[in-house]
Parts: structure tokens; C-alpha cells; sequence
């Protein structure tokens, strides 16, 4: 009887530990530090995890006047490290807003 709960016991935590690991081999949501001025969008994500992590994202820019300015990137992270993607535009058409969109897995 002993051995069967030991047994259930190791199978229950294994269970809970693979199944709330982050994403193991796939994609997740990770989070941009987003700065705005009036003509850059500035979008940066930080690895703080002990491995590379590849990460694909888009930056957005939405002007005064109603446009969306938008760059896509790509990048290894490596651990430690952060990666910064811009938008710019010109004193005419000023940013009002912005955000970033970025998924990342284990590289």
C-alpha cells in the first residue's frame, strides 16, 4: 500500500511540474516595455531566463492624423540580454500611442 501511494505521489508531481512550465516548446505572449515619445516607439523585451529565447514581434505607432507605422522583427535573446525595436515618424504626424506585440520560445 505504501508503494502505491509513493508511486501516485511522483506521478502527481511530475504531472504538476511539466504541466506548469512555461510554454516548453511553445510560443507564449511576452511582455514589452514600451516607451512613446512624440517621433519614436520604442519596444524593448529582456530574457531574464538561464537560456536563449527566440523571440518575433511587431511594434506599433499610431499617429495624430489616424496612421499606423509599424515594424516586424526577429531575434535570439540571449540570457541577460534585452532587444529593442523602434518606429519612427516626424514632428508632423506625431505619435499618440503605441504598443508592441511580441511571442517568444526557447531557442
Amino acid at each position: 500500500m505504501k508503494i502505491i501511494k509513493t508511486i501516485t505521489l511522483i506521478t502527481l508531481t511530475l504531472i504538476l511540474f511539466t504541466s506548469s512550465a512555461p510554454a516548453q516548446s511553445g510560443w507564449w505572449h511576452a511582455h514589452a516595455h514600451v516607451n512613446l515619445t512624440r517621433v519614436r516607439v520604442d519596444a524593448y523585451v529582456y530574457n531574464g531566463f538561464p537560456r536563449p529565447v527566440y523571440c518575433e514581434g511587431r511594434v506599433n505607432g499610431y499617429t495624430l492624423s489616424g496612421h499606423v507605422l509599424w515594424s516586424n522583427y526577429a531575434a535570439v535573446i540571449p540570457p541577460g540580454r534585452n532587444v529593442h525595436a523602434y518606429v519612427y515618424t516626424n514632428l508632423n504626424k506625431p505619435f499618440v500611442n503605441g504598443n508592441a506585440n511580441i511571442q517568444c520560445r526557447w531557442y
